[in-house]
């Protein structure tokens, strides 16, 4: 089994997205989920399923609010094209379902 961080996978966003915004954007996403979770915020990454915070024995806590995780990315990048975004997305979380499927651990950050 082997690992690929988030980042690397830019590659599949294609020839229309730079590196640099590639970058960025993985770097919104991250900061998103991250932000959402630690606001006890439910997080939905369509295509790769759903997370919430858990005690220690794996019982998930109850989340009063659902993450908008395409708006607060969009608000990072200063996109005002959702759409744009969004399928930046669901590339980027094809190409990571792809890898977790082939027996790759998937590494947001780090």
């Amino acid at each position: 089994m082997g690992e690929i961080k988030l980042a690397e996978l830019t590659k599949s966003l294609g020839a229309n997205v730079s590196e640099e915004r590639g970058a960025r954007f993985v770097d919104a996403l991250i900061s998103s989920v991250k932000s959402s979770l630690a606001a006890a915020k439910d997080v939905s990454l369509p295509g790769l399923g759903n997370f919430s915070l858990a005690t220690a024995d794996g019982n998930p806590l109850p989340a009063m609010y659902k993450a908008n995780t395409l708006g607060e990315v969009c608000s990072k990048l200063g996109e005002t094209n959702e759409q744009r975004v969004k399928g930046m997305m669901d590339v980027l979380f094809e190409a990571a379902k792809k890898e977790l499927l082939g027996g790759n651990k998937l590494i947001l950050d780090g």
